[in-house]
């Protein structure tokens, strides 16, 4: 088990998501390893939150929370770790963390129908 710990958090920090199991005693070693923490769901819980305020407050492009700048990768980041946390069941608060993840998709899928009428516009 410590190998298959070790390959665990090298493929995390790697940016994979998850492992091959071949046996149903591997599968906590590797949703340990796979769930993000605690402190980095927080974190994102609350940055997509801001998102949500900023993009529907018409905000567009890079803009600042907690002193550092946030664009469009950071928030595709936040997204892919409160889905893994909801997928993982790390959250303290499942409900509320699905209901940002669809405002995020909304807002998202609005972005795009605005952005094909600007490109089919032009």
């Amino acid at each position: 088990m410590e190998t298959l710990t070790t390959e665990c958090q090298q493929g995390s920090q790697f940016g994979f998501t998850g492992k091959q199991a071949i046996h149903p005693t591997q599968i906590p070693v590797i949703h340990e390893a796979f769930s993000p923490s605690k402190q980095t769901v927080d974190h994102a819980e609350r940055l997509l939150q801001k998102y949500i305020e900023e993009e529907s407050g018409g905000k567009r492009g890079a803009w600042e929370f907690e002193g550092k700048m946030v664009d469009r990768p950071v928030i595709t980041n936040a997204i892919r770790v409160l889905q893994l946390a909801v997928h993982y069941s790390v959250v303290p608060d499942k409900l509320k963390s699905q209901e940002i993840l669809k405002e995020t998709r909304r807002l998202a899928d609005t972005r795009k129908t605005t952005n094909s009428r600007r490109s089919s516009s032009e």
